[in-house]
């Protein structure tokens, strides 16, 4: 039995590996990001041009200098959530904007859908959820 246990808390420390929790966010130690995790994570649904004020003028966990993510750092978490290495709190499935314009078509920003991980352009006065970062 103690085996057991010793195994399962090796196993969930590897599948952990890389990422761990401060308050109301997590950390990604290996790119170095650190990623909103509270309640508005979840609820905070808005357009571009907001989201991105949002995130400027976002105060956590005693940090100002908050941000929108690339796509690649919004898959990159998505895909950790997915596969169990980090235990996000406050998630929907719903889309989430990323700081990035669509080049062909410059009114609509590119945003990730978190329950399959599509991105996809959209209408920057489209509402979408906001999860900023910073880097650490």
């Amino acid at each position: 039995m103690i085996r057991v246990v010793s195994l399962l808390l090796m196993v969930s420390a590897l599948a952990w590996a890389g990422w761990k929790r401060s308050g109301d966010t997590v950390i990604d130690t290996t790119a170095k990001l650190q990623w909103q995790d509270n309640a508005m994570a979840a609820k905070k649904d808005t357009v571009w041009k907001d989201a991105r004020s949002y995130c400027a003028n976002l105060e956590l966990e005693g940090f100002r200098d908050w941000r929108l993510p690339t796509r690649a750092e919004l898959q990159t978490l998505r895909r950790a959530a997915a596969a169990k290495k980090v235990g996000l709190k406050n998630t929907v499935s719903n889309a989430y904007w990323t700081s990035e314009i669509y080049r062909k078509m410059p009114i609509n920003a590119w945003a990730v859908y978190w329950g399959n991980g599509h991105m996809f352009d959209t209408d920057r006065c489209d509402e979408a959820h906001v999860r900023c970062v910073r880097q650490r």
